[in-house]
């Protein structure tokens, strides 16, 4: 049977516990300190990383603003171009849209012919005069259409081939007045080539097809 005696004095183990206690409350007061000084760091990293990303903010608005400055003479430009369009567009009238028409013309050309020229005028209407003496309550006359001209040329050893091709070509909208004419082509040749000429009327775009073509480009 084995008896533990403590023979210290009440007084020493007294301060001992007492010590142990504020050895406790010192590194509980550590942990306290320590985790306070963490969060007050990550809050003023915070903070300071908040207010560096609203400088950049407010240094790229005032940047844009700038540019928009900069760039206002340009949309003043844009607009000028604009109203000079619309000046042309009414007075010389609805031009043909020659992408259209290229696509139309060799959407159909027959494998036996060979193009040798092509080539499209287009004449814009003369400026209406203005007339002192016109009512202004009168209803606007409408905008002047100009005309013009295209000219085919080519070589073929199919007549019948290239009949096929003005039937087709009498169905594009910017042509008119279409007519062929066929010369037989110089030169001994193991296959007799006959060269021919066509030529039709070049009409102005109608309005639809303008608006269409402005909004594609």
């Amino acid at each position: 049977m084995n008896i533990s005696i403590n023979l210290l004095p009440g007084e020493i183990l007294a301060r001992r516990e007492q010590e142990q206690k504020r050895r406790l409350l010192l590194a509980a007061g550590g942990i306290i300190l320590a985790l306070f000084l963490i969060i007050n760091g990550t809050l003023l990293a915070s903070a300071m990383l908040a207010r560096s990303q609203l400088n950049d903010t407010k240094e790229q608005r005032l940047a844009l603003e700038q540019q928009a400055l900069s760039l206002k003479p340009f949309e003043e430009l844009k607009a000028r171009v604009a109203e000079v369009e619309a000046l042309l567009q009414k007075v010389q009238g609805r031009a043909p849209d020659y992408n259209l028409l290229m696509s139309d013309i060799g959407l159909h050309i027959p494998a036996t012919v060979r193009l040798t020229a092509l080539t499209a005028t287009f004449k814009p209407p003369a400026a209406p005069k203005p007339d002192a003496k016109a009512d202004a309550k009168a209803a606007p006359e409408p905008a002047p259409v100009g005309s013009g001209e295209v000219i085919i040329r080519g070589e073929t050893f199919d007549h019948n081939s290239v009949a096929g091709w003005l039937e087709e070509l009498r169905g594009v909208p910017a042509l008119s007045d279409i007519r062929c004419q066929f010369s037989a082509s110089d030169g001994a040749q193991t296959v007799q080539l006959v060269r021919f000429e066509i030529k039709a009327t070049l009409n102005a775009a109608p309005k639809a097809a303008a608006a269409g073509s402005k909004a594609g480009d």
